[in-house]
């Protein structure tokens, strides 16, 4: 049996049992799901789907869980002593050899093979074969090593281990959690007058890493910001949605206190596509959302609207950086038709700087014109189709969590009744799925000014795709065979003759 098939599901109704000690430890209890309601034995037999669970010590996933903390709070930024330790790596490590290890223990294999996962070794490999025709191979090698490498072997960890429903949703609250923290600490900053650029204009980030600079900190708020509102209306325990509700106000906040015209951009757009999605699904995110946006808006400074406004005026910019990105966009298009193949490297757009060039050694701010000039079209294929797949794997987890449409035709034998229950893994799969297209969107118009091809966030947003897809996909599967074998039984029941020999 698949290894993705990680969970407890009653076929048809949905009965789901409750967790184990071994999978819900003590400090996760906010994702207890709710007990199986009180059936009969007989009917339980009939309808249970018992998967396998394992029991051994997961390394993989608390290497994992202890790589995203370190990756989105950064203490070395606060404790410069402990950057020797070398956190991360020492995370990122246990998280891989535990992977490798427990997978061979059970007989299975290392990772688990997605047509992203291909897609993805396919850009490095683009990287690779572009290294000796760039303008420093010293440059695309270090990317390669110090960046790529890490980005592939998280990613692969993340689609094998996110093999559970509940281990999604505390992969995802952490997330939450995280960004809410360098949320709050943006609010703050900017309250008290530091920590901003441009005249005081703009809050930046309170650490470095993918939270940076102020456009990177937005694009990372606007693509977490679904994640916090599908936990502050999802049914659970208070103590969790206030959180998520606090984090969420926070986060939608810091877009604003930024003053990033490609955040603001994407807010736009990842707002209206989760009310969109979320309309039918649970109408009160739609609402929610809907308030918390209108609830914002009244606190933006003026200066965040005449920031806006300079999107179309271009008088309205006093900083000219609306100029000297447009400038930069066009030599970004010249470069990769010069170089439509392999590009001239990756990362080294900025130090592409040939005569006639106004904007030297600056990136080029636009995600796609990124790998398109710095890796061509060798590495612009792959990447569009991890883009694709992203929003395809949404859909295609909605699709497998609705469940086959059966029609009964007329006079057929009919099985017992079973009482329908609630399901709650389900829904959460339905949930998360939700908040995967706004995010993604929201990521795609934002990094349209970001140079964020090769940053944790998009990873981070797809591979938490990929893992609802496979889930719901197998499980619509199992489902789809206990039904089909439940239908059986209560032919044969109401016709014993399907159990006779054919006449001949």
């Amino acid at each position: 049996m698949s290894e993705r098939l990680a969970f407890n599901t009653g076929a048809g109704s949905g009965a789901v049992r409750r967790l184990g000690r071994a999978q819900n430890p003590k400090y996760l209890r906010l994702f207890t799901y709710e007990a199986e309601p009180d059936r009969s034995a007989a009917a339980r037999r009939s309808r249970s789907v018992r998967m396998p669970v394992t029991s051994h010590t997961e390394w993989d996933w608390r290497g994992l869980l202890g790589f995203t903390a370190v990756l989105f709070l950064r203490p070395q930024d606060q404790l410069p002593g402990i950057t020797a330790l070398h956190l991360a790596e020492i995370f990122a490590l246990i998280g891989i050899l535990g992977l490798v290890v427990g997978r061979l223990a059970r007989g299975l294999p290392i990772v688990h093979v997605t047509p992203e996962v291909v897609a993805l070794a396919a850009f490095g490999g683009a990287i690779l074969i572009g290294l000796p025709f760039s303008i420093w191979p010293g440059g695309v090698l270090a990317v390669f090593t110090d960046i790529y490498v890490k980005l592939l072997a998280i990613f692969v960890l993340m689609v094998t281990v996110l093999s559970r429903p509940q281990r999604i949703e505390q992969f995802a609250f952490l997330i939450v959690m995280a960004s809410g923290y360098i949320a709050a600490r943006a609010v703050f900053d900017y309250l008290r007058g530091v920590n901003l650029i441009e005249n005081t204009a703009r809050v930046g980030g309170a650490v470095g890493g993918i939270f940076g600079n102020p456009n990177d900190l937005a694009l990372n708020m606007v693509a977490f910001l679904p994640f916090a509102l599908l936990f502050a209306f999802k049914p659970g325990p208070p103590t969790r949605r206030l959180m998520a509700a606090g984090v969420a106000l926070l986060m939608l906040l810091t877009v604003v206190l930024t003053k990033s015209r490609g955040g603001a951009l994407g807010l736009v757009v990842m707002t209206t596509v989760l009310v969109v999605r979320s309309v039918r699904v649970r109408p009160s995110i739609a609402a929610g959302t809907l308030a918390a946006v209108i609830l914002a808006m009244p606190l933006a400074p003026t200066s965040f609207w005449d920031r806006m406004v300079s999107i179309f005026v271009a008088e309205r910019d006093p900083t000219g950086s609306r100029q000297a990105r447009l400038d930069v966009l066009e030599e970004g298009w010249r470069v990769f038709l010069a170089y439509p193949i392999v590009g001239v490297g990756a990362g080294q757009f900025e130090n592409y700087n040939p005569p006639g060039r106004q904007e030297a050694w600056r990136v080029n701010h636009n995600a796609l014109l990124q790998v398109a000039s710095e890796t061509g079209m060798l590495g612009l294929v792959p990447f569009l189709f991890l883009i694709v797949s992203g929003f395809l794997a949404a859909r295609t987890a909605r699709r497998a969590l609705a469940g086959p449409r059966t029609r009964i035709r007329p006079g057929a034998p009919r099985g017992p009744t079973v009482p329908d229950t609630a399901d709650p893994e389900g829904d959460s799969l339905l949930l998360m799925t939700t908040a995967i297209t706004p995010s993604l969107a929201g990521w795609l118009v934002s990094a349209q000014f970001a140079s964020v091809a090769l940053n944790w966030t998009f990873y981070y947003v797809l591979a938490i795709a990929i893992a609802i897809r496979e889930l719901a996909v197998a499980r619509a599967a199992t489902v789809a065979t206990v039904d089909g074998a439940a239908s059986l039984r209560a032919g044969v029941r109401g016709d014993p003759s399907l159990l006779r020999p054919a006449s001949r």
